[in-house]
């Protein structure tokens, strides 16, 4: 062996033995580093309706102001005890601002809650009075569905809405059972803020109506917890007096401000949040009767001779899909089995919203496709 060949190897070894320890190094540091604790950064405020859009109207206000007001009044009690945490508003003038708009706005911000503020309304009836919070998932009561109806209304006023929307009918009951299939994962979390907010509109002297679900646009196409606070009825004389005055406009925002901050600390306690049990709502699914299991319903939601890459971001939010490979030798993707037509229809919508346009819905029975 050479003076070189000599040289040679005494650097591979010292290079190597290098590289070793440098690995080393970085997993004993790595190794030692605490778990990344679960953090609130980023807090999306939606002021309902706005612009074009007044929303429910009291003897002399509007719902579109008093829920921004009431909005800058939350947000800023937000930044002025966590100034550490962003906050992000649909809108912070008399603008209108799509629905399906602010969701899209809340999800690019990666936020960690969508909160939505508006303020009900009772028509005639001028009696109706207190606070209710709501989060999405199927309306329970004509009221509950009531009030869905009259905040989804504002897509009427949106360009091209049925396109938008995947053809859902504010008007039509059944639209809002398919809506509320479309999103469940945030449930609990979204049920756990809403009763910390009603918790503290009560103390604060607001009769309670309670924590609610039903079908609203705005907050079906969020991926963070959302709800939905009606802070009053603004067709009661007295409740629209108490929502446009300075004190009850900043109680009302204290008292959201303060649920907020209750379950701002219980999350980022020691403990991250775990993964969620099923939802109520999906648990309630479970149980409606299914038809024969040799009828089925599938979402065929991609086509085409390159397969998706893995890394495709909307494959993450598809769980359970099968491939398979036509006599053309393109690749066919397809969501797992459903055995309702509601749970179906539901994912071919959550697929096309997730970027799969040409989604279709396919019908078995009897091992064979049905033309429907």
């Amino acid at each position: 062996m050479n003076l070189n060949s000599r040289w040679y190897m005494k650097f591979k070894i010292s290079f190597s033995f290098f590289v070793f320890i440098l690995v080393m190094s970085c997993n004993f540091l790595f190794a030692k580093l605490p778990p990344t604790k679960y953090k609130i950064r980023t807090v999306f405020i939606d002021p309902g309706h706005g612009g074009s859009d007044p929303g429910s109207l009291g003897a002399y206000s509007h719902e579109a102001d008093v829920a921004l007001n009431i909005s800058l009044k939350f947000g800023s009690l937000i930044q002025q005890n966590y100034p550490d945490v962003k906050v992000v508003y649909a809108r912070t003038t008399d603008q209108f601002v799509d629905l399906y708009e602010r969701a899209v706005m809340a999800n690019k911000c990666n936020a960690d809650l969508f909160i939505c503020i508006h303020c009900n309304s009772a028509g005639k009836n001028h009696a109706a009075y207190g606070s209710e919070t709501y989060t999405m998932g199927l309306y329970r009561s004509d009221d509950n569905l009531a009030v869905a109806k009259r905040e989804n209304s504002v897509i009427l006023l949106e360009d091209d809405y049925k396109t938008k929307y995947q053809g859902f009918d504010p008007n039509d009951p059944a639209s809002y059972i398919m809506l509320s299939m479309v999103q469940n994962a945030n449930i609990d979390q979204s049920v756990n803020l809403a009763g910390k907010i009603q918790q503290y509109l009560g103390t604060a002297g607001r009769f309670d109506r309670g924590v609610k679900q039903a079908g609203f646009v705005v907050l079906v196409y969020t991926k963070m917890p959302s709800i939905l606070v009606e802070t009053g009825f603004i067709t009661n004389p007295s409740e629209e007096r108490y929502l446009n005055s300075e004190d009850g406009s900043q109680n009302i925002a204290q008292s959201i401000f303060n649920g907020f901050a209750d379950y701002k600390k219980e999350m980022e306690s020691a403990k991250a949040p775990q993964k969620e049990n099923k939802s109520v709502l999906q648990n309630k699914m479970d149980s409606l009767q299914t038809i024969n299991n040799s009828e089925f319903y599938k979402v065929q939601f991609y086509t085409s001779f390159e397969p998706l890459g893995v890394g495709d971001n909307r494959l993450q939010t598809v769980k359970g899909f099968t491939i398979a490979q036509d006599a053309k030798g393109r690749y066919i993707y397809f969501s797992p089995k459903y055995f309702t037509k509601i749970e179906a229809v539901a994912a071919q919508a959550k697929l096309k919203l997730n970027g799969f346009n040409d989604a279709l819905l396919l019908h078995f029975k009897d091992g064979g496709k049905v033309e429907d």
